[in-house]
């Protein structure tokens, strides 16, 4: 376990282009956090709809992704993201832009 990591549990399903609004929320936020190294993990949880999407993993320590081949529900896909995770801390968020990068950011603050 990294004491000193956060893990971003991005789940969704169908969300479109909000996936990529959600991600570069994320992005936005830890660009500036300097003491936290920082997970992610995306969970599609049984999509009809093909989501791409981009992201500098150079500012992460690890990257995974995992996919249900059907909805399983919000508990399931942060369950999913728990399994894979590695970090101390974990922050599941999302991916339809709940939240925007200055509030992530005070998320991060508290931790």
């Amino acid at each position: 376990m990294e004491n000193d990591s956060i893990a971003f549990i991005v789940f969704y399903r169908d969300v479109g282009s909000d996936l990529q609004e959600t991600l570069d929320s994320i992005s936005l936020a830890i660009e500036s956090s300097i003491n936290w190294q920082f997970e992610l993990i995306i969970v599609d949880d049984g999509s009809r709809l093909e989501n791409s999407f981009q992201f500098d993993k150079s500012l992460l320590l690890n990257f995974k992704s995992a996919r249900h081949p059907r909805s399983l529900g919000i508990s399931e896909a942060i369950k999913t993201g728990l399994a894979l995770s590695t970090s101390k801390w974990i922050f599941p968020i999302p991916g339809h832009s709940m939240f925007g990068s200055q509030a992530i950011q005070n998320i991060l603050n508290l931790c």
